[in-house]
């Protein structure tokens, strides 16, 4: 999995995180398949993955795409 926190666009005169949106590759480890995941409504989708990943218990708003 590789992403990035919001970043700061090269055009906008202000200095803090100003991007909307982040970027999310997954490699899976069995799959050559390319899946769009859309645009999530919430980063925490990440961490809600990871968790159902490594079978964890959370409370974290969010959904999981490892189904999809």
């Amino acid at each position: 999995m590789i992403t990035g926190d919001h970043g700061n666009d090269p055009c906008s005169d202000c200095t803090d995180h100003s991007r909307e949106f982040v970027p999310l590759q997954l490699f899976p480890h069995k799959s050559a398949n390319s899946i769009d995941l859309g645009i999530r409504d919430t980063f925490s989708d990440i961490a809600v993955s990871v968790a159902e990943y490594f079978n964890l218990s959370h409370s974290m708003p969010g959904k999981s795409f490892l189904r999809t």
